[in-house]
């Protein structure tokens, strides 16, 4: 079968440039579980791929260029667009459209539509007279994707995005699900459905690190307030262990609060936004990773933390809150805080720091093994290629 891969990952020749265009935000964590999409779906012989990208870009000026220019090889298309806000959708509509109706045949037998993201412009490129089955892979909402729902215009923003998607879902054959509980908001009636909460891409080759003298704490991840990073912060200061350590890696909302925190506390290190490789080194030279986010909060029923798979994968012992978007099978690999106190966080912190260096190590390595056995590229797109087959 031909599967039409539509997303918005970055080429790996493209990568660099894009990194280096960029002044805020990289969107890695949306790249990476793409990137493993297309990884798995590599693996299957009877698969010919074909990728199609409009790159999940900041607008200008967070991103320096305005014309996206478009890129053709034998296997992949960059669709060209004009980064503007609000004209972008418009003009990724357009491109997004002609290349569809140049390379993929309208052929229901043969050629299936997987589109990464719940995106208005994605599915309205989709030409109405197209009987392709397609498949749409909701990896967020687009009410959760950010932004300050607080304010009027950004609600009617959302408000207008949701039903211009609602009026083109009819094209969608089947969804891949990140958590669950997105199902109950989306009507996606007798439609076939499955969750796939992430992927571990294991071909990313990271050599051993050595692990750190101090007892270093580690997040990666967005900056966002609403993920916990000012609880983190907090927790750490209660720690007066002068041998303890915390890095943080990232770009987002909470980043002047980081960069004072470690102004004021020397034992804090602040790395910026750095390259997806350098972060993994870290995760495996650190003594825990730890993801902040609480279970207080709507959003956290409908995602899936991108970091979990990183963190689990790295073989360093993870604390994160048990949130209702992860599975309870993820449960006994990681440790969680007794509540959602500050205290509470802090104690779980010294808890592990705590453990013997073996008892970490065969912790990390269990939680390791989970994810490489079961959430590799082969197994979770596999499930996705069963259920595009049994349409």
């Amino acid at each position: 079968m031909k599967i039409n891969f539509i997303g918005g990952f970055f080429p790996e020749n493209k990568l660099s440039e894009f990194v280096e265009n960029s002044n805020g935000e990289v969107h890695y964590a949306a790249n990476s579980l793409q990137q493993s999409i297309i990884s798995g779906l590599e693996r299957f012989d009877n698969v010919d791929l074909l990728l199609i990208t409009a790159p999940f870009l900041e607008n200008y000026p967070s991103y320096n260029k305005i014309f996206i220019k478009g890129e053709k090889t034998d296997t992949c298309h960059i669709a060209p667009f004009i980064n503007l806000k609000l004209i972008d959708t418009f003009s990724k509509t357009y491109s997004l459209r002609r290349i569809i109706k140049s390379e993929v045949p309208n052929n229901p037998n043969d050629e299936a539509i997987l589109i990464y993201g719940m995106f208005d412009y994605f599915l309205k490129s989709i030409p109405e007279d197209y009987k392709n089955k397609v498949c749409l892979v909701i990896p967020d909402l687009p009410r959760m994707m950010g932004g300050d729902l607080t304010k009027l215009k950004v609600k009617l923003y959302i408000k207008y995005i949701e039903n211009v998607i609602k009026r083109h879902l009819h094209k969608v054959d089947c969804f891949v699900f990140i958590s669950k509980h997105m199902k109950d908001f989306i009507s996606i009636e007798d439609r076939p459905w499955i969750v796939v909460e992430g992927i571990y891409n294991n071909l990313q080759k990271i050599e051993p690190q050595q692990k750190e003298l101090n007892t270093t704490i580690l997040y990666t991840g967005t900056l966002d307030k609403r993920y916990g990073i000012l609880d983190l912060l907090k927790a750490f200061s209660l720690v007066s262990d002068a041998n303890f350590r915390l890095w943080i890696c990232g770009e987002g909302a909470g980043k002047e609060d980081v960069k004072l925190s470690a102004l004021k506390d020397d034992r804090i290190k602040y790395y910026g936004q750095i390259p997806n490789e350098e972060v993994l080194k870290l995760q495996r030279r650190a003594t825990i990773l730890i993801n902040p986010r609480k279970n207080d909060k709507e959003y956290t029923r409908f995602s899936f933390p991108s970091k979990t798979m990183e963190y689990l994968a790295s073989g360093t012992p993870t604390i994160m809150y048990k949130l209702d978007g992860v599975p309870e099978e993820y449960y006994d690999y990681f440790f969680s805080p007794k509540d959602n106190s500050v205290e509470s966080l802090k104690n779980i912190i010294l808890e592990v720091a705590a453990f013997s260096q073996v008892k970490r190590y065969a912790f990390g390595m269990k939680a390791q093994e989970f994810v490489l056995q079961n959430k590799n590229p082969k197994i979770q797109v596999g499930k996705i290629l069963e259920m595009i087959n049994q349409i």
